[in-house]
C-alpha cells in the first residue's frame, strides 16, 4: 500500500508565507480619487430604470472625452452589444448592430430614452466623478443644479427642475459615486458604477460618428420600435 505523505508544520508555514507574499504582490486596485484636471472618464456600469413602459435593466460601458464627446454602449446578458450611441455636442449617432440600422438624433433625446432626463457631457463627467463646478453666489451650481454636500464636502444629492439624484454609496476614500439613485417626471432608476478610470486617453475611433458600412438609415420612430422589440 502506498504510504500517504504527511504535511509537516514547516510545510504549512511555508505555504502560508507564500500565500501572504503573493497577496502582497497582487496589483492594487486603481485609485478613484479624481485628478486635478479631468480630460476623460471611462468605465462600466449597470442601469435599472422604471417608467411608463415598465422596468428595464442593462449593462453599459461609457467613454467621455471633454469638452463634448461621449460614447455609451449597451450590452445584453450574454455581453453582446444591443446598441451604442456616439455623442458630439447636441447630436448623436445611434446604432443597432443586430438590425444593421442607425439614425442621427439629438443627444437629449437618446439620453432621455434611457435615463428619463438628459445630461450633457460635462454633467455626465461631474455626476460620475463627483467633481462639480463651483457654485454661484445664489448657491446654485453654474450648470443650474442645486447641490447638497455632506460633512466631507462630497456632493450627496442634486436637483434641477423636475430632476433629482442622490448618491447612495461612494467609492472608498473618493468623492466619486458608486451607486446613484435618480428620479424625473419620466421615472426612477439606479446607476451602479462597476469600474471607473480617469484620463486614460480613449481611442479616437470610439468617437467617430460614421455609421458602419451597409447599415441602413432609419427614423427615430423606427429605431424606437426596434428597441421595444429588443426589450
Amino acid at each position: 500500500m502506498r504510504r500517504q505523505k504527511r504535511t509537516t508544520p514547516a510545510a504549512v508555514c511555508a505555504l502560508a508565507f507564500l500565500l501572504v507574499f503573493l497577496g502582497g504582490c497582487r496589483r492594487r486596485p486603481p485609485q478613484l480619487v479624481p485628478p486635478p484636471e479631468i480630460g476623460s472618464v471611462e468605465g462600466y456600469a449597470s442601469l435599472r430604470f422604471s417608467g411608463e413602459g415598465g422596468t428595464a435593466k442593462s449593462r453599459l460601458s461609457f467613454q467621455i472625452r471633454l469638452p463634448d464627446r461621449g460614447r455609451i454602449e449597451v450590452f445584453d446578458i450574454l455581453g453582446r452589444t444591443v446598441l451604442y450611441f456616439v455623442m458630439e455636442g447636441t447630436e448623436a449617432l445611434l446604432v443597432v448592430p443586430s438590425e444593421a440600422a442607425y439614425c442621427v438624433v439629438g443627444s437629449d433625446e437618446i439620453l432621455s430614452r434611457f435615463l428619463g432626463f438628459a445630461l450633457d457631457v460635462g454633467e455626465w463627467t461631474a455626476l460620475l466623478s463627483g467633481v462639480w463646478p463651483e457654485v454661484s453666489a445664489s448657491g446654485e451650481n453654474l450648470r443650474g443644479w442645486s447641490l447638497e454636500r455632506d460633512v466631507r464636502n462630497r456632493v450627496r444629492s442634486g436637483r434641477r427642475g423636475g430632476v433629482f439624484f442622490e448618491v447612495a454609496e461612494f467609492f472608498g476614500g473618493s468623492p466619486s459615486p458608486r451607486r446613484i439613485d435618480f428620479a424625473s417626471e419620466r421615472g426612477v432608476g439606479r446607476l451602479t458604477v462597476l469600474s471607473l478610470r480617469y484620463n486614460s486617453a480613449p481611442a479616437e475611433a470610439a468617437f467617430l460618428r460614421t455609421p458602419p458600412p451597409s447599415f441602413e438609415a432609419r427614423t427615430w420612430e423606427d429605431i424606437e420600435r426596434l428597441l421595444r422589440r429588443e426589450d
